[in-house]
């Protein structure tokens, strides 16, 4: 792009940022390839927690509270992020972004974004930029808020 863009003399002009949506783990594990091509990424964490699970948001409405039932989620990772699945593989995916390029800036997308608790895990790990459907604002606001001031 900057190349085009020097070349019609418009690279004085042009300013945008370039970013992916990520929602792979492969793309997540080996972000580093491609991290300096980029300036921002974006979790899509509903994607993201399919393919790191092995099971869709449908079919796992079967099973899920089963799952939570017996430990091995905390809760739905479809309301609340699975931080110790999902949440890790984002935590790897930002060190290595960063090990490339530190000025890189990430965010969320989705369900995730409201949800109080998965908020205070952002938080915690360096990610301030939500993205979810308009109905649930004040929701991610105040879970923001409550992030930021540590509050539960």
């Amino acid at each position: 792009i900057q190349e085009i863009a020097k070349e019609l003399g418009a690279d004085k002009k042009l300013k945008y940022r370039i970013g992916i949506l990520l929602e792979i783990p492969r793309a997540a594990l080996t972000i580093d390839e491609v991290a300096n091509e980029i300036d921002f990424i974006h979790f899509g964490t509903n994607d993201l927690t399919q393919m790191t699970c092995g099971f869709s948001r449908k079919d796992s409405s079967k099973f899920i509270s089963d799952y939570v039932e017996k430990g091995m989620f905390a809760k739905d990772p479809f309301t609340s992020l699975d931080e110790n699945g999902v949440g890790e593989l984002i935590k790897i995916c930002m060190e290595r972004c960063r090990k490339v390029k530190p000025s890189i800036s990430f965010a969320v997308v989705g369900e995730h974004a409201r949800d109080p608790q998965s908020i205070k895990f952002f938080n915690s790990i360096g990610i301030h930029e939500l993205s979810c459907s308009p109905e649930y604002l004040a929701i991610a606001k105040i879970g923001a808020a409550q992030a930021a001031l540590k509050i539960q």
